[in-house]
């Protein structure tokens, strides 16, 4: 679990009415991670794209309220290989190819030029 959080101070010497704050969420799944849940705590909000308005109401001089965001994120694992071991994989993949096909390449590549 993820939790962003988002603190809202009033510095000033007026009562701050009706705050609100949008904040950007995490969205976007990619091949290394999913976000499966978006949780909220204690405040109204709405969600425009990737951006949530949270409304926090009035906030006194020298109050400060909190917005906190939990995510329930997958992250999956992901392996980093050395560049060594690239080129011995690719290497090892072309020279695997049936030999067919390896003259086909051949070919094209010459007709390509």
């Amino acid at each position: 679990m993820v939790c962003i959080e988002v603190q809202v101070i009033n510095a000033g010497s007026n009562v701050a009415k009706n705050v609100r704050v949008t904040v950007p969420l995490l969205v976007n799944d990619s091949a290394y991670c999913q976000y499966n849940d978006f949780k909220r705590t204690s405040h109204d909000y709405a969600i425009s794209g990737s951006m949530a308005t949270f409304n926090l109401g009035d906030i006194v001089p020298g109050d400060a309220d909190t917005i906190l965001i939990h995510y329930d994120i997958t992250v999956y694992p992901v392996k980093v290989l050395p560049a060594r071991e690239i080129m011995s994989k690719s290497y090892s993949a072309f020279h695997n190819l049936p030999a067919v096909e390896i003259v086909a390449l051949a070919l094209y590549r010459r007709d390509s030029t």
